[in-house]
């Protein structure tokens, strides 16, 4: 891209006793990567406090360090943070300045008053966070998304991107419009926001026009036209040079001496970042105390990130992990988990597409656009081909697998392929690639979506696409959300490999009348708009006050023998891991019939914790905020689980989020 385009558009370980701690080990110690078990020491938190304590000098008066945990709340970098101002408060004149002389005392009120490391111990004062340094102004919907279209005009490596946001032009201005008069409940403030595509540099953009990978690119262009189309500032980058003008005048205000995270914030120039794994990783090599802002970036990651793997070791074997971020941090394509925030993306209204249903005839598409997908497939097209009419492919490249009887129309415009969709019944999976965009926009057309059961249970270990991936989440079918929040008569999961199974179904839909196009809200561009405004407003990853989600919508669950996203959905609620916090206390435990004989903490990797050992009456905390998950169980453990209820069509939100 020219460089016009980035112009404006407009541990310490507070160990666990030895109950939890050992026992967790011994029943984990194949989870556990060995630099966990190599890196963390184990003690109780008084010999810990004690020897942190003995540790520091003291000169002026005797300062209590905060415990561990407070109010639930973990503190735990408070305590890292002080060991290396213990030795290097004079690097940076600015410490000084602010009162720090090495004390515990000074130490303590600094990290608790200017960097907000701490829990305020020495006396009140304003912290910092995202609202100081944003504008007061609020956003107005912008009336097209010209500017953006103009500016990827000529590019190659936007071409496709351009193509689909000039398509959905007209739908961003109707549905902005509608949100704003019908369903905006909060006022927004105009943001100044930086989005940086590092995997551009890798061809994504060019090969995306010759049948590569779509889905990172559909998500970005409908980032892009939400921010944009909701009256944002932003500022588009994809190359290291573009990086490099967009932060000229930050880099130069950061050469001094300034304390980070005082003058970072005020210096940076954005109030959000969002880009990629491989953006994120240039940022934090080439901006200075990148520690300071790094809060403010928001990741978009596919297929999601679990807290095992984002801790910083991680790295080391998943290079894609190891971003110690909050996990909400990472924006995900579907709602996988809650432990990470959902993004999604957009499928054109079927309604704006006048799909006629009697314009569907007896065809098949299938799902495959790399003729590697159809390999040892044949027998199970052979069976389709008894019930149907054609069957067609939009494949590239080879087409070695491909039956002669398949009717290949190569890779086709965004148009062509919607008109292809509406004649289509049957749009059909072949197991990969995994949770894409095209069965939404099938359903949305009015096609049936037959859904590939994906027989491994772990798909990490069973294939190498998860293998470098940082998740060991399971995959049920080729599109779980598909199969788990529409299901019949528009989805029909299905082991391929068994001929009685296919054929079941394939005598269920072809009797049945075809069903009408759906489409989820939250995968509407009015979904997304009220998903993306509500984040941006309402996340604050800066600040260590935690407003939202509201407390009042927190319920708590019991997962014995199970994870938290099950046990919170066996109450029709979801996992809040927000919310963790506020139950990660004895008090929590004692309410639920579960008094602690023991009290233990942790910072070690175990993100069952809160959690309850029945046999010693052990409950077990964590002091890491990074290691709360829904996702993870314990057979041995019952865990607390923190819910709440959701709005149906708009799983990201609770009823009284907006």
């Amino acid at each position: 891209m020219k460089r016009s385009s980035y112009l404006k558009v407009r541990k310490y370980a507070f160990a666990g006793g030895v109950v939890c701690i050992l026992l967790y080990s011994v029943l984990n110690y194949h989870k556990i990567k060995p630099y966990h078990r190599l890196k963390y020491t184990w003690t109780s938190k008084d010999e810990y406090l004690s020897s942190l304590q003995e540790s520091i000098a003291v000169r002026d008066g005797d300062c209590k360090l905060p415990d561990a945990v407070i109010n639930g709340k973990p503190w735990q970098s408070c305590y890292e943070k002080i060991e290396w101002m213990k030795e290097l408060w004079q690097s940076d004149d600015c410490y000084a300045k602010h009162g720090v002389n090495g004390s515990i005392c000074s130490i303590l009120e600094y990290l608790s008053t200017k960097e907000n490391y701490c829990p305020q111990t020495i006396k009140e004062s304003k912290t910092q966070s995202e609202d100081d340094f944003t504008s007061t102004a609020l956003t107005t919907p912008r009336k097209n998304l010209t500017a953006i279209i103009d500016l990827f005009e000529g590019n190659e490596d936007f071409t496709w991107m351009k193509n689909r946001i000039a398509s959905m032009e007209q739908l961003w201005i109707k549905s902005a419009s509608t949100f704003f008069q019908t369903k905006l409940k909060i006022p927004l403030h105009k943001k100044k926001i930086h989005v940086h595509i590092g995997l551009m540099d890798l061809g994504i953009g060019k090969n995306a026009m010759s049948g590569g990978p779509l889905g990172e690119l559909v998500q970005w262009s409908d980032l892009i036209s939400s921010l944009y189309i909701l009256g944002h500032d932003i500022v588009i980058t994809s190359t290291k040079l573009e990086l490099f003008y967009a932060y000229t005048e930050y880099k130069f205000k950061n050469s001094n001496t300034e304390c980070s995270v005082l003058s970072s914030h005020y210096a940076f120039p954005f109030d959000i970042v969002y880009t990629d794994v491989r953006g994120y990783k240039l940022f934090a090599m080439k901006l200075p105390k990148f520690a300071a802002i790094k809060c403010r970036f928001r990741i978009l990651d596919s297929f999601g990130t679990e807290a095992q793997y984002n801790m910083e070791p991680t790295s080391k074997v998943n290079p894609f992990g190891g971003l110690n971020l909050h996990l909400k941090q990472f924006n995900t394509m579907y709602p996988h988990t809650p432990d990470n925030t959902f993004l999604g993306f957009v499928v054109e209204n079927p309604v704006l597409n006048d799909v006629n249903l009697h314009e569907k005839r007896d065809i098949v598409l299938v799902y495959g656009k790399d003729g590697n997908f159809w390999a040892g497939l044949k027998p199970y097209l052979d069976v389709l081909r008894r019930y149907v009419s054609e069957i067609h492919g939009t494949v590239s490249g080879h087409t070695n697998d491909v039956p002669y009887y398949v009717i290949n129309h190569g890779i086709l415009s965004l148009n062509e392929l919607y008109k292809l969709l509406q004649r289509t019944k049957y749009f059909v999976g072949l197991g990969f690639p995994f949770e894409g965009p095209a069965p939404l926009e099938a359903i949305a057309m009015g096609a049936v979506f037959l859904n590939p059961k994906l027989n491994k249970v772990n798909r990490r270990k069973a294939n190498e696409f998860f293998e470098s991936k940082p998740t060991n989440r399971a995959l049920t079918s080729q599109n779980p959300y598909a199969e788990k929040y529409i299901g019949e008569p528009h989805v029909y999961t299905l082991d391929i490999s068994n001929e009685q199974d296919v054929l079941s179904v394939l005598n269920k839909i072809t009797s049945f009348k075809q069903p009408m196009p759906y489409l989820p809200y939250e995968f509407s561009a009015e979904g997304m708009l009220e998903r993306v405004s509500i984040h941006i407003e309402k996340q604050k990853f800066c600040s260590s006050v935690k407003t939202w989600p509201p407390i009042s919508s927190l319920k708590i669950a019991i997962a014995d023998k199970s994870n938290c996203d099950d046990a919170c959905m066996r109450m029709e609620l979801i996992c809040e891991p927000e919310y963790f916090p506020f139950i990660n206390t004895p008090d929590t435990f004692e309410k639920v019939g579960m008094p602690c004989k023991h009290e233990h903490y942790t910072n070690m990797p175990f993100m069952v914790y809160p959690a309850y050992h029945a046999h010693d009456a052990a409950c077990c905390f964590q002091t890491s905020n990074l290691q709360f998950s829904c996702s993870e169980e314990n057979r041995d453990f019952v865990r607390l689980c923190p819910c709440r209820d959701y709005i149906k069509g708009q799983v990201a939100l609770c009823r009284n989020c907006t």
